[in-house]
């Protein structure tokens, strides 16, 4: 089970997250301050991260689908459109993807970067100050890795990474996956394009070369749900009983409430409905013969 809490921050972006509830996007729903920290809590989200569910690919040896990742690629996508309307540069990596036991997948929006140099956009290594595109370069890195398994660049160190980073090397999927076609090739090609004016104008519009090329896979969330069930069956057991029990004890909570509110609705107060049960349980028993 997932359940995230975005990092303290100013109050009045707090609130915006909370004005702001779009799909794909993990909601906020309380915003606050406590012990002189700003806090939004979000909402609970059954089911795993991107990253919980690349390691389980790596240790298995299973890849993803291209049909998998281009879902997840397309929602994640969709999300930052929405999120750059309203908030600044997401900085998204694995960790902050959330694909629920029910296919939806979700991004948690929380501006925090992941300190590795693979989810850092060359921009960013010059010391520039990142935009909506560097979240399109990040993207690239994550769809590299859901293809291959295998980080966009690697290096011996950190600072060979950076350097990589910084001259944007990624080399397309396909030499690590032949059965990754052009299309997708070029849509990791140009969001991790070196100059953020060379990747797609928005993310809006790399979500829609998604779209166009997730058309031939025929994909749709129940199928992301499957595959998350089959990936960790019993944590996926387990969050559905947690949620059979959850939901009984709504049911009995209405019950009772119902219950009590019923003799004010006739103008009683719940202490002559007691007596009246017992009314009725002494006639029942006198009608038995005891």
């Amino acid at each position: 089970a997932v359940a995230r809490a975005a990092p303290a921050r100013p109050l009045p972006r707090g609130r915006a997250a909370l004005q702001f509830q779009p799909p794909n996007l993990v909601r906020a729903t309380q915003v606050g301050r406590q012990d002189g920290r700003y806090f939004v809590a979000t909402e609970y989200v059954a089911g795993q991260t991107l990253a919980a569910l690349l390691d389980q690919c790596r240790r298995t040896g299973q890849r993803l689908s291209l049909g998998h990742v281009a879902a997840i690629a397309q929602a994640i996508a969709y999300a930052l459109e929405h999120a750059h309307q309203h908030l600044r540069p997401c900085r998204p990596h694995p960790g902050d993807v959330l694909i629920g036991y029910d296919g939806v997948v979700r991004l948690l929006a929380s501006e925090v970067p992941s300190g590795m140099p693979v989810y850092i956009a060359p921009e960013q290594v010059r010391g520039q100050e990142a935009s909506e595109a560097a979240d399109q370069f990040v993207l690239s890195a994550m769809m590299f890795e859901m293809l291959t398994l295998e980080p966009s660049f690697s290096a011996e160190n950190e600072f060979q990474s950076l350097e990589k980073a910084r001259r944007a090397e990624v080399p397309p999927p396909s030499l690590w996956n032949d059965r990754v076609p052009n299309e997708m090739d070029e849509i990791v090609r140009r969001a991790a394009a070196r100059e953020p004016d060379k990747r797609y104008p928005s993310a809006g519009a790399m979500a829609h070369a998604l779209a166009d090329l997730q058309k031939g896979f025929m994909f749709d969330t129940a199928d992301l749900a499957d595959l998350l069930r089959r990936t960790f069956p019993e944590e996926a057991r387990a969050e559905e009983a947690a949620r059979l029990a959850a939901d009984e004890s709504s049911a009995d909570l209405a019950l009772k409430d119902r219950v009590m509110r019923a003799p004010r609705a006739l103008g009683l107060e719940p202490i002559y409905w007691v007596g009246i049960a017992v009314m009725v349980a002494g006639a029942v028993w006198l009608a038995a013969g005891y």
